[in-house]
């Protein structure tokens, strides 16, 4: 992903700033997470496809239409598809790999 800046004043383009930094990742992973289940919108980016609770998170990323594997590495993640330790992906990655608990309480 590359950064895109859009301007209010356009209307013909979208008013929401994307940028592939952790920030926009865990920005991404709070609008997932607040969303209703089965129900995606345009305001979300990134989707959890599955976690593994050891190495793997597995992404859906919407803008680019493809899955991502974001693998974590003595705990340090590695995003497969943008070939960084600090993109979108990885801050998303992050967020789920800090509450999968609570995640696995939503799933029951």
């Amino acid at each position: 992903m590359e950064k895109e800046i859009r301007h209010k004043h356009d209307e013909s383009i979208e008013t929401d700033i994307k940028n592939n930094q952790i920030d926009y990742g865990i920005f991404c992973f709070s609008k997932w997470l607040s969303s209703e289940e089965g129900n995606i919108t345009d305001e979300l980016k990134i989707i959890l496809r599955n976690q593994d609770k050891e190495n793997d998170v597995k992404l859906f990323d919407v803008d680019e239409n493809s899955e991502v594997n974001v693998i974590f590495e003595n705990g340090i993640p590695f995003c497969k598809k943008c070939q960084t330790d600090d993109c979108a992906h990885t801050g998303f990655a992050i967020c789920v790999k800090q509450n999968i608990p609570n995640l696995e309480k939503l799933k029951n």
